[in-house]
């Protein structure tokens, strides 16, 4: 089960920002620099939000292992019957 948006890492300013402090305030809250990475995901109402790269590792460890499966394009089983 995945936690609300709001649940994630609360957003905080960070000590020291890179040189220029040129940057994006992703979809979840957090600040984005210029040269990072962030992430386009695809939420369960079918919009998508950015995400930093702490929230979309966040999310990540959230998926079943199904969920996880279907995004690498993996088969899954489930074992049954066993005496």
């Amino acid at each position: 089960m995945r936690k609300p948006m709001s649940s994630f890492n609360i957003p905080e300013p960070p000590i020291n920002p890179p040189d220029g402090g040129a940057y994006i305030t992703a979809d979840c809250g957090h600040e984005v620099y210029e040269g990072e990475t962030y992430v386009y995901w695809k939420n369960t109402k079918g919009a998508t939000v950015s995400l930093c790269p702490d929230c979309f590792w966040d999310r990540v460890r959230e998926l079943t292992i199904q969920e996880a499966a279907l995004m690498f394009g993996c088969e899954y089983a489930t074992v049954e019957n066993i005496k």
